[in-house]
């Protein structure tokens, strides 16, 4: 077999002076010593703990391996796998990820559809999934937690969560920049810089992900090239420390333009697991339009007050996304009820196709259709007071408010009309709210033996409303409520 074309990736050395100057300057007294092993702080149980007194099933990735991981340009599906019981996958591409921990998940790709797996990013929850898929760039660890969260974590987490730690602006002038290239005019660039300004310390960092498009539709009808992106974020945190305070303030954003999936029609040799016989990757015959559209953007502030034995937490996040992708469904062009789609037993390549040697295109009938979400706004605001002395009990207790508000358009196109009309819509509008009351409790009976406990009461109220308009196969007088 010869070696296929990979991404290469060329990271580029910090550019700073004083970054340079501390690295020159360390000596054997402050290096690490290599037969020890690092301790893993995690924040899983909303608290600063090494990891192997965490009696829950956690796993976490420092920020070397996510570099490692990052530096072919994947998104957050490159995390699939890295982890036990972790999986993760997207009908949508490199939006909409949906994840699986031991299994559970949520095949659903409705927009307003739950998972049971939570998204925490810098302690503010990502409900919907148009918000969990924001690309992975200077974060300083990624966990994953396995089991039911419900009690410190809220409601849709009984699979488990994860949680995405960025990297905070630190008391020193330091930074980085990475750059990949690769095939098909695929480009991956990072970077960051941080600086302290006396109390303050700002640190800001970018991403720009891109590739060219890689497959072609031979057909004079439907969109001609497809597959390329272009994927670009940002983010600006300031923190403030002036005695027992100490504030974190974040303002993040991302601009996603590329291709929808392409779905390929009849590609498996029937009665096996096996690709059929001149199937192209490069070539997708295909009747419908496509493109694939997201805007997101965040903000949030995390304040904490150092009290006598205490800490007192507040965290307030806004969250908005605007999202639309369109794409041909079924997977090629024509259907089986055109007049001469069938002649002679055999599929008419010129009417329904692609066709491949031993098996015929089959395509009943036609899906252009198209899911957007031009509304979603998320505000989250959560209180909590923690112990924090060195006793064997420990306890922590909280309130946590939560509201969205959103809007599903989802479209029927006509795939055998000139320019592809639209000929279906429906609406969804949805407006949540919820508030809950938690607390949990830690014993240490001894070193070896901890006890934990934690209770959550919730109280979840939805106004919802969905109708259809129009409907392909329907007459006005017909169109029935969805």
């Amino acid at each position: 077999m010869s070696p296929r074309p990979t991404l290469l990736a060329l990271a580029l050395a910090s550019a700073l002076p004083a970054a340079q100057a501390q690295a020159t300057e360390a000596t054997e007294a402050t290096q690490k010593d290599p037969s020890q092993l690092e301790a893993v702080i995690v924040t899983g149980s909303r608290r600063a703990e090494n990891l192997k007194d965490v009696p829950l099933a956690i796993s976490a990735l420092k920020a070397d391996a996510l570099e490692t991981y990052a530096a072919s340009g994947q998104d957050i599906r490159a995390l699939s796998a890295r982890v036990p019981s972790l999986n993760i996958e997207s009908d949508f591409g490199r939006s909409f990820p949906r994840f699986y921990v031991r299994g559970l998940g949520n095949t659903d790709f409705d927009l307003n559809a739950s998972q049971p797996v939570g998204l925490i990013f810098d302690e503010v929850v990502q409900e919907s999934p148009m918000l969990k898929g924001f690309p992975v760039f200077d974060v300083d660890q990624v966990e994953l937690l396995r089991g039911p969260q419900g009690t410190l974590f809220g409601r849709n987490s009984p699979a488990g969560v994860m949680k995405f730690d960025s990297v905070k602006p630190s008391k020193r002038s330091e930074g980085y920049g990475s750059i990949g290239f690769g095939k098909f005019g695929a480009l991956n660039l990072e970077a960051a810089v941080n600086q302290p300004l006396g109390d303050w310390a700002v640190r800001a960092s970018a991403m720009l992900q891109r590739a060219d498009d890689r497959v072609h539709n031979p057909r004079p009808s439907g969109e001609r090239e497809l597959e390329g992106y272009r994927d670009t974020a940002a983010r600006v945190q300031a923190s403030y420390r002036n005695g027992g305070f100490h504030g974190l303030f974040k303002v993040q954003g991302r601009d996603y333009k590329g291709s929808a999936t392409t779905f390929r029609a009849n590609i498996i040799k029937q009665g096996t697991n096996e690709l059929v016989e001149g199937f192209d990757p490069a070539s997708y015959p295909s009747d419908g339009l496509n493109v694939q559209t997201l805007q997101s953007s965040a903000l949030s502030a995390r304040l904490r007050w150092e009290l006598d034995g205490m800490n007192l937490h507040s965290i307030t996040g806004f969250d908005r996304a605007k999202f639309y992708s369109r794409g041909d469904v079924d997977g090629g062009y024509g259907a089986v009820f055109l007049p001469g789609a069938q002649v002679g037993g055999r599929t008419n390549p010129a009417v329904m196709g692609p066709n491949y040697p031993g098996q015929d295109a089959l395509l009943p009938f036609p899906a252009e259709t198209a899911d957007g979400l031009p509304t979603l706004r998320q505000t989250t605001q959560e209180f909590r007071l923690e112990s924090a002395t060195q006793d064997a009990l420990q306890w922590m207790g909280g309130l946590y408010f939560f509201k969205e508000k959103l809007q599903v358009d989802s479209f029927n196109f006509d795939s055998f009309a000139p320019g592809n009309p639209q000929d279906g819509y429906a609406v969804q509008h949805q407006d949540s709210s919820a508030w809950a009351a938690f607390g949990s409790l830690n014993y240490a009976l001894s070193p070896q033996l901890k006890l934990r406990g934690g209770l959550r009461y919730t109280s979840d109220k939805k106004d919802f409303d969905a109708q259809r308009s129009s409907h392909p196969f329907l007459p006005p007088t017909a169109r029935p409520p969805m």
